[in-house]
C-alpha cells in the first residue's frame, strides 16, 4: 500500500505539471546498465532476470527523470514477468533512439475443458500493463515529451519509448544532428541572431563563427546598440556575456511572449548540453570551448523554434 501510494503521488505531481524538467546530455546506455546493476539484490530476491541488449546512445533529457523512466519501465515489466529484456535501439543518427522493455509472460498450464457454452477468453482481458506502474511510465514520458507505445504477443508484453534525435559526440566537436556539413538548412533561413559582446576580440570571433556557418547575424558592443538594431525586427536568439550589462533584461524585452532564446558565454566549464534549455533557463556555453559549442547551441535553439 505504501508503494502504491507513492506511485499515485508521483502520477499526480507529473500530471499537474509540478515537475519541470531541465534538459541535459544523458548517457542512456550507461544509466540503464547502472540502474540494473543497482537493483541486482532485488532481482535476486524476486528470482527475476534482466538481460541487456544495449547500444551506445546519448539523448537530451532531464537526468533524474531519465533514471525514473528506466526504473519505472522495469517496475512495470516486473509486475507481470520474471524474465525481462531491456534493449536500446539506435537505428540511425536521424531516427529516434528507442528504449524497449519486454517481459515474457508465464505460460499457464493447459486449462480444464470448458463447456461449449462458455465464452472464450479474449486477449484484451489478459493484458498485464494496465496498472499503476504503466500509468506512471506514461506520465513520465508525457512530462519528458517522449513517445511511448506498447505491444503484445502471445508470449510477451512490451513498452517502447522513443527519445528525441540523438546527440552525437565526436572527438573534437559536440553537435546536434541538425545541419549537414555545418551549413544552415533551408528551414532555418530567415532566422536572425544578435550578439551583444563588449570584448572586441571575442565579438569578432563570435561573428566569424556565425557567418562561417551561414547564419544571418549582427553584433553589438552594448545593449544600446543592440536596441537600435532591434527597432525594425527582433532576433530569434540573443548571445551575450556576463559583462554585457543589461543583456538579461534586454532578452526579457525581446521575448515578449514569442519564440526566443538567450545564450550566455561564460568563463568556466558550463556546456549548452548540460546547463538546461528548452524554455526552462537560458543556455550557457564555455568561452574556452566557444568554437565547439556556440554553433551547436544556436542551431539547437533555432531548430526548436522552427519545429514549434
Amino acid at each position: 500500500m505504501r508503494a502504491a501510494s507513492s506511485t499515485v503521488q508521483k502520477v499526480v505531481r507529473l500530471g499537474a505539471g509540478l515537475v519541470q524538467p531541465k534538459m541535459a546530455r544523458v548517457d542512456l546506455t550507461g544509466l540503464a546498465r547502472q540502474i540494473v546493476q543497482d537493483r541486482q539484490a532485488e532481482l535476486v530476491r524476486r528470482r527475476a532476470e534482466v538481460s541487456l541488449d544495449i547500444r551506445p546512445a546519448e539523448v537530451l533529457l532531464d537526468e533524474p527523470l531519465a533514471a525514473e523512466l528506466i526504473s519505472s519501465a522495469l517496475d512495470w515489466a516486473l509486475s507481470f514477468s520474471s524474465k525481462i529484456r531491456l534493449k536500446i535501439e539506435v537505428p540511425s543518427p536521424t531516427e529516434p533512439v528507442r528504449l524497449v522493455v519486454r517481459g515474457t509472460l508465464a505460460q499457464p498450464s493447459a486449462p480444464p475443458a470448458q463447456p461449449a457454452t462458455s465464452r472464450p477468453e479474449r486477449r484484451g482481458e489478459r493484458r498485464m500493463n494496465d496498472n499503476l506502474h504503466w500509468f506512471l511510465l506514461r506520465q513520465l514520458a508525457a512530462c519528458s515529451r517522449l513517445g511511448i507505445s506498447r505491444s503484445s504477443t502471445a508470449a510477451t508484453e512490451s513498452a517502447v519509448i522513443e527519445f528525441p534525435k540523438e546527440l552525437l559526440a565526436t572527438s573534437a566537436v559536440t553537435m546536434v544532428e541538425l545541419l549537414p556539413g555545418g551549413q544552415a538548412e533551408s528551414q532555418l533561413k530567415g532566422s536572425w541572431v544578435l550578439a551583444v559582446v563588449r570584448d572586441r576580440s571575442l565579438r569578432e570571433q563570435v561573428l566569424r563563427l556565425m557567418l562561417r556557418n551561414g547564419l544571418e547575424c549582427s553584433v553589438a558592443e552594448n545593449c544600446e546598440q543592440a536596441r537600435q538594431l532591434c527597432v525594425s525586427r527582433a532576433p530569434q536568439v540573443l548571445v551575450s556575456c556576463p559583462d554585457s550589462l543589461g543583456a538579461t533584461l534586454l532578452g526579457k524585452e525581446l521575448a515578449d511572449g514569442r519564440p526566443f532564446a538567450l545564450i550566455q558565454i561564460v568563463r568556466g566549464s558550463p556546456s549548452f548540453a548540460t546547463s538546461g534549455f528548452a524554455g526552462y533557463e537560458f543556455a550557457k556555453i564555455s568561452r574556452e570551448r566557444l568554437a565547439q559549442e556556440l554553433i551547436p547551441a544556436l542551431l539547437f535553439e533555432l531548430a526548436q523554434q522552427a519545429e514549434g
